[in-house]
């Protein structure tokens, strides 16, 4: 058996030995100390709210990132009160537990861009834990009306450590 490998003789080995398994599901497989998968994802419905749908909504933790992403297309001249609940996001419960509010409730909150023809706008939303074991997206400060079809991409990022 040789003992020294140089490190283009590593890397060839692994690339051999990547592309001669089929099926290869490296992250899938990856826990944390405590035996908690740490890629994962699940899907967000939103509430039913007229004149807004879901384009897109997905939560994803990839290792200690947790990122939640709900993105809307709200038609023109739709009133979107303050403090709507926009989804609830299903997490497991030990991220849950590791989630802490900034204040009373709330987690993160920020504005985001809207996209259509014409002026973009903010669309202001946050994210809640609310009761200890449900995570939710909100809107806040103030009615928000669309002047036109518009589109929002909403985003949480968060650390989910192994502590």
């Amino acid at each position: 058996m040789k003992r020294m490998w140089t490190e283009r003789e590593v890397r060839s080995l692994a690339v051999k030995s990547v592309e001669e398994t089929s099926n290869l599901k490296v992250f899938e497989g990856i826990v944390d100390k405590d035996g908690h998968k740490r890629f994962i994802e699940g899907d967000i419905d939103i509430e039913t709210i007229t004149g807004v749908t879901k384009a897109y909504g997905k939560w994803s933790l990839s290792g200690s990132h947790l990122m939640v992403v709900l993105c809307l297309d709200i038609a023109d001249a739709t009133t979107i009160n303050t403090e709507t609940k926009l989804a609830e996001i299903d997490l497991p419960s030990w991220i849950k537990d590791k989630i802490v509010p900034l204040y009373l409730t709330y987690v993160s909150y920020n504005g985001f861009p809207t996209i259509g023809p014409g002026t973009d706008t903010t669309f202001k939303a946050n994210f809640r834990k609310v009761l200890d074991d449900i995570m939710a997206i909100y809107t806040w400060g103030g009615n928000y009306t669309s002047q036109r079809d518009e589109h929002v991409r909403i985003q949480f990022d968060l650390l989910i450590d192994d502590e």
